[in-house]
């Protein structure tokens, strides 16, 4: 066999105390390729890059991460050359989202801002109402019960009602399109269809600067597609679903899905602020200051699971959870950092509930003793050069940009 093997091996990108943790971490991971080690193609700091910071619980290491933040920015830091990747932003990253916001510093999450909040305070409550039926009530108890429901419903549609007489119209286009759910014509089982002119109608509209609530759209709309070529096939032998039935199957879908929602949504390499993300997310990426927070039991890395599939286990093995993945994905959450890492836990008051991966690293000699650095240490201080980034981000086309485009 004439084939010859190059291994592409020196890293330009991170500093050679980030690629010593690196190459400790992929020490532990199965099936690696025994003859490739990362070298260092950087020049090495006479002060550590690396630091480990155990807090008391998770309020406290959402402080602490706002600490991190507030102290590279004011010492030159761009908010947009930090990031902070989670093994999933929808399970664990609300309090921090929350702290920095509280904190006045720009977070880049469109899931857990107008984006996912717009699934689960506007989307799923219509849908809800809409596949519900609204009996005529029989006394003042049932009437009650109804007022509540509707007030309810209000409350939290409301705010994203922008058009004129804004309460009426909501109720008026929220009636109409729950009347076409039970008339059963072609037209009443087009959820998309009908969804865009509600909004429509509601002055729900997406402007080019409002990302976010874009994000929200999109992802439901996906869900909603899947649904729709479920049930819009006809198969010989099976009776077609109702129009209301669809409907349900497009809640509890959308409810389905609440755990993942924006779990594997492209970065905004464009953004302005601290970006808040996934590890999946994350992948093909890098920034000068990466912060991993939540390395705790059952956070990072998450308990095996095997995929629950009606396949063979031949086949459905590769699509559970096993700790040699989750220890691919930690590889890659340690090597997105080009100059400042930051390892952290909420497990101080008990080791058992601390990532193994820490303990890996301690085993193997690459873990700091755990601290905040001072103030003064030069950890905080990166050099116009270290933040520079003159690489231009990959252009991201998706079957939905696709399917858009035609």
């Amino acid at each position: 066999d004439p084939a010859a093997v190059f291994r592409l091996s020196t890293n330009y990108r991170s500093r050679p105390q980030l690629i010593d943790v690196a190459n400790a971490v992929a020490e532990d991971v199965q099936l690696k390729d025994s003859d490739k080690a990362m070298e260092p193609g950087r020049e090495p700091t006479d002060h550590r890059l690396v630091h480990w910071i155990s807090t008391s619980d998770e309020p406290d290491q959402a402080a602490t991460v706002v600490e991190i933040v507030n102290r590279f920015h004011s010492a030159g830091t761009p908010y947009s050359a930090m990031a902070i990747l989670l093994r999933s932003v929808t399970g664990a990253g609300r309090p921090i989202y929350e702290a920095l916001t509280a904190a006045g510093i720009p977070v880049e999450c469109p899931i857990l801002s107008r984006g996912g909040k717009f699934i689960t305070s506007f989307l799923m409550p219509v849908v809800k109402w809409i596949c519900t039926d609204q009996t005529e009530p029989r006394d003042q108890a049932e009437i009650d019960t109804q007022e509540d429901y509707a007030n309810t419903l209000w409350t939290l549609a409301g705010p994203w009602v922008t058009a004129d007489d804004a309460e009426s119209i909501f109720w008026a286009e929220l009636n109409r399109w729950y009347d076409l759910a039970r008339e059963g014509t072609s037209a009443s089982y087009n959820v998309r269809s009908n969804l865009y002119a509600f909004l429509d109608a509601c002055g729900v509209r997406v402007s080019a600067a409002d990302r976010d609530l874009m994000v929200g759209i999109g992802i439901a709309s996906q869900i909603i597609r899947s649904v729709e070529e479920v049930h819009r096939r006809r198969i010989r032998g099976q009776n077609r679903r109702t129009a209301v039935g669809v409907m349900r199957e497009v809640y509890y879908a959308l409810y389905r899905n609440h755990s993942d929602y924006g779990e594997s949504l492209p970065v905004n390499d464009n953004a302005n602020g601290v970006v808040l993300s996934t590890v999946h997310q994350a992948k093909g990426l890098e920034w000068p200051v990466v912060i991993l927070p939540m390395l705790n039991s059952r956070r990072f890395p998450l308990t095996n699971r095997p995929a629950r599939s009606s396949f063979p286990p031949a086949v459905s093995q590769r699509y559970g959870t096993s700790l040699d993945d989750e220890r691919r994905l930690f590889y890659v959450a340690v090597t997105r950092a080009r100059e400042r890492l930051f390892l952290l836990d909420s497990a101080s008051a008990g080791h058992a509930r601390r990532s193994v991966f820490l303990d890996d690293m301690q085993r193997r000699g690459v873990l700091p003793e755990s601290g905040m650095p001072a103030s003064t240490h030069p950890t905080w201080s990166l050099s116009a050069e270290d933040i520079e980034d003159d690489t231009s981000p990959p252009i991201r086309v998706g079957l939905s940009d696709l399917l858009l485009h035609l």
